[in-house]
């Protein structure tokens, strides 16, 4: 199956592949369990000359291709990457610190939260939100300093 695309539409989905890519390998590198991922980009990669966007891929030492520099410049995805980890960052530390103080209190749900539990988890979610919003990381303090500081 050859889909019909536009050249556009050839550089968005290379966004997509990109951004797809990067998460898959960001933390582990090549893994045998992706090598069909890997074969499959390789394929979608090798009609970039097609749409104009060869420019936008390059061969990889280990074989295969790889995204160029100037593809990571001219697309939007490391940007819209860079949003994802921002927001899903916050958003951990929110829940994260929220379920803490929820469980220090003895207000943490052993299985699925009631309606009451459900709305004291988002009133401190809300709090920390409303924290980090106004002041970022600038309160926030380890309760011990760490090794070697005082």
């Amino acid at each position: 199956m050859t889909p019909d695309l536009s050249p556009a539409e050839y550089r968005a989905l290379l966004d997509l592949l990109f951004i797809g890519d990067t998460v898959l390998h960001s933390y582990a590198g090549d893994r045998p369990e992706t090598e069909t991922h890997r074969r499959a980009l390789d394929k979608l990669l090798d009609q970039a000359d097609a749409y104009g966007c060869g420019d936008w891929r390059e061969r990889r030492d280990e074989g295969g291709w790889g995204f160029t520099e100037r593809m990571e410049r001219e697309s939007r995805a490391n940007e819209w990457l860079e949003d994802f980890e921002d927001r899903t960052f916050w958003e951990q530390l929110i829940q994260r610190l929220a379920d803490r103080d929820l469980r220090r209190r003895g207000e943490a749900a052993d299985g699925e939260p009631d309606a009451a539990q459900q709305r004291r988890r988002r009133l401190a979610e809300r709090g920390y939100a409303r924290e980090f919003d106004i002041n970022g990381l600038d309160h926030v303090e380890l309760a011990r300093p760490l090794h070697g500081r005082q």
